[in-house]
């Protein structure tokens, strides 16, 4: 199991000791389920934390023969998990009662895997919806800088973005335009995959560094309780009127169990920047399901 693991533990350092320690913290005695498990290494953590029973969610059949294979091999009881082939959508039911909810599908683009749609089925299922869930918040800040000119020169070249990681290389390696033009208000977006291997991401965050003029704190808000909240924001700002680059920084907290807020771009995960051009004292920052991006209005 411990070598099995390695490598999921090497490039999820970041992400997999927040969820252990909120796990640690919230699991022992309880009745747990793991949406979109995986590996199930956030199961794994429960029951190494002492869970009573993980109830393990995943769709993916190639998936959950390995997560069989892996704690048959760490001879854990089959007493304490329960594996559920299936999509976490609103077909699926359950019945039995869930103390604490687990679940890995965020990325850094934050909404993008459909998060909210599985804390809504969530709140809907009465077995579930008093569950403690890790995460329970996701917050986005934004760092405006002045230095776009690397933002500029990529407009056009086109890229293969990679993670740096051969294993998930072979799904997520995408080759496209770097720099995405968008119907928003001259919003384009660069997605920039593993910073540490990445040499346009030390670039542009070199920028960042050099030429901030604003960092506006956790102004995405979204509470995994409260799911039907709209994903908008309004937001003072009284930057002088001009063309910005803007840093997308994630985190994710579990206020129920005093965790400190966990930045994602730290893991695999894409780190997000933009070219936004201000015109106003007020921006408007929306999550747009079509693009599965934020998008920002200056109005």
């Amino acid at each position: 199991m411990e070598t099995f693991h390695q490598k999921e533990l090497f490039t999820s350092e970041h992400r997999n000791n927040w969820f252990y320690k909120q796990i640690k913290q919230a699991c022992p005695d309880k009745i747990c389920m793991d949406i979109g498990a995986g590996s199930g290494i956030l199961s794994l953590f429960a029951i190494h934390a002492g869970a009573k029973h993980v109830y393990m969610i995943e769709h993916n059949s190639d998936c959950c023969n390995m997560i069989e294979k892996v704690f048959k091999s760490a001879k854990i009881p089959s007493t304490k998990y329960t594996i559920i082939q299936q999509e976490f959508n609103p077909d699926f039911r359950f019945m039995s009662r869930v103390d604490v909810i687990m679940s890995e599908t965020i990325s850094s683009n934050i909404f993008r895997f459909e998060y909210k749609d599985i804390c809504k089925h969530i709140q809907n299922t009465p077995a579930l919806k008093n569950a403690t869930m890790i995460p329970d918040k996701i917050y986005g800040s934004f760092v405006f800088f002045d230095d776009i000119s690397i933002l500029e020169k990529l407009k056009h070249q086109p890229q293969v973005i990679t993670t740096g990681v051969s294993e998930v290389d072979k799904d997520f390696t995408f080759s496209s335009s770097l720099l995405e033009p968008s119907s928003y208000n001259g919003f384009y977006n660069a997605r920039l995959w593993r910073q540490d291997v990445n040499p346009l991401y030390h670039e542009l965050w070199d920028d960042v560094k050099r030429t901030t003029c604003l960092t506006m704190t956790d102004v995405v808000k979204f509470n995994s309780y409260l799911p039907y909240t709209p994903l908008e924001w309004h937001v003072p700002c009284t930057l002088p009127n001009k063309t910005y680059g803007i840093m997308l920084i994630g985190r994710i907290a579990c206020e129920k169990t005093g965790s400190t807020k966990h930045v994602m771009n730290l893991d695999v995960w894409a780190t997000y920047f933009y070219k936004f051009r201000k015109t106003s004292n007020t921006i408007d920052i929306r999550f747009d399901n079509k693009e599965k991006n934020f998008v920002f209005y200056s109005i």
